[in-house]
């Protein structure tokens, strides 16, 4: 009967010849002898490597696939500084600057947020929901404009993308000048639209970034 290598055990004894240095079983099956029977191999790795092709094709049109559609945006996509998107979004932001600073109607710059909305501001934090519209209609009552308090967005900072099935994010950077201030304060902000029910809704807000910056000459004042 053939000899056959194994580990140690306490139960074998050693011998010499076919397994010289281990210990030799007798009657056991080899292991390595049942991975070399060549045709069974032959098959499984022929099996494995058709598993392996089908496998890289399938992530080759998975992932391929949204690489290329994650390219086509990029290619036929608006310019973010023009077009209807852009347009009526530069709207909504003048419209909500207006009632806020300008008008000061706290009732119409609330309508604009949606219920959920969320104003992130470098400075003073997270307001969100009641408490972002009660400080709305604290700065209302003070009215900006009676202390001379203007803002205006840098011309050709503005951007607008598109956030499918959901509305749209909106960019730029703004200044607030106060009449008679020694400075003046430029920030950036990102406003994140919501489109529903044919209507544009304030989701979330961005305020980044605030600085000093030298004010405004009064011819340069719009």
């Amino acid at each position: 009967m053939r000899r056959v290598c194994a580990l140690p055990r306490a139960t074998t004894r050693r011998e010499t010849g076919p397994c010289p240095g281990r210990t030799c079983l007798r009657g056991i099956p080899s292991v390595s002898a049942h991975f070399h029977k060549r045709p069974a191999m032959r098959l499984v790795t022929s099996l494995v490597r058709r598993g392996i092709a089908v496998l890289a094709i399938g992530l080759v049109s998975v992932f391929g696939g949204r690489t290329l559609s994650a390219q086509r945006p990029a290619d036929t996509a608006n310019d973010s500084t023009s077009g209807p998107l852009f347009d009526a979004l530069a709207r909504m932001d003048s419209i909500l600057f207006d009632v806020s600073f300008g008008s000061c109607d706290a009732a119409r710059a609330n309508a604009i947020f949606a219920t959920d909305v969320e104003f992130y501001h470098d400075q003073t934090g997270l307001a969100a929901g009641e408490q972002l519209r009660e400080n709305i209609r604290r700065l209302t009552a003070a009215c900006p404009r009676g202390r001379g308090v203007t803002r205006s967005v840098v011309p050709g900072s503005l951007r607008v993308y598109p956030v499918a099935g959901y509305g749209a994010v909106q960019m730029g950077t703004h200044r607030f000048d106060e009449r008679g201030a020694p400075t003046s304060t430029l920030t950036r902000f990102v406003h994140v639209w919501q489109h529903e029910n044919g209507e544009w809704r304030l989701a979330r807000v961005l305020s980044l970034d605030h600085h000093a910056v030298p004010p405004l000459q009064p011819s340069g004042r719009r």
